[in-house]
């Protein structure tokens, strides 16, 4: 911090990249508060957040020892990404925590049947990494790939009021985006939907924005 801090005094532009370093460095020294206020100095400044700085940013709330010290980085990461409605920063922080391995079970692949597996995701992020699986799927399809028999969507099972409202919420959107998928008879929290009537609805839907975009 103390580097940040000369360079600013003698006026050396700080460019993302640098911003990046600085806060990956804070963030694995668990330095929370100099790093809330390099970032917010940093944007004072001029400095445009990229995907690198929001991954940065990301991959330091892994790294918070309590909910607060996370609640003001992801603070950070939502006005890196300002100029972005909520429904692309949603998009945007799923794809990040993806490609940072925070959700390695989240895709499942057999010969049989793909399945989605959000049991572990808040409701917001179930319905996310939905709308991106179907957007995946149509341009698999798109490219005349080969598919499996079945696909499966896994939100989980119980009685807790969390699993059920997940349920819920799931099959809500479900119905919203008109998708074919049906609870399933023997799985429950498990939603499926056939190859042949899968491929059916998203070719129908392949020239929409929302599913090829």
């Amino acid at each position: 911090m103390e580097l940040f801090e000369e360079m600013s005094e003698v006026d050396v532009e700080l460019n993302v990249m640098g911003c990046t370093s600085l806060i990956q460095c804070l963030g694995k020294a668990k330095r929370i508060d100099e790093l809330v206020k390099e970032f917010t100095v940093s944007i004072e400044q001029g400095i445009k957040p990229d995907d690198r700085l929001c991954g940065c940013l990301l991959s330091v709330v892994s790294l918070c020892d309590n909910r607060e010290d996370m609640e003001r980085v992801v603070a950070c990461l939502r006005q890196a990404n300002h100029r972005k409605n909520h429904h692309e920063r949603a998009h945007d922080l799923l794809y990040l925590g993806t490609l940072y391995g925070f959700y390695p079970r989240l895709h499942n692949k057999t010969t049989d049947e793909w399945s989605l597996n959000v049991r572990t995701l808040s409701v917001g992020a179930a319905l996310t990494a939905l709308e991106e699986w179907v957007g995946t799927l149509a341009k698999i399809i798109k490219r005349g790939e080969a598919l499996p028999e079945l696909f499966s969507a896994q939100t989980g099972s119980g009685t807790h009021k969390f699993a059920q409202g997940l349920s819920n919420s799931f099959a809500s959107h479900l119905k919203q985006l008109g998708a074919p998928f049906k609870q399933s008879e023997d799985r429950a929290g498990c939603f499926v939907a056939t190859r042949e009537v899968l491929v059916l609805w998203l070719q129908s839907k392949i020239p929409s924005s929302a599913v090829t975009s």
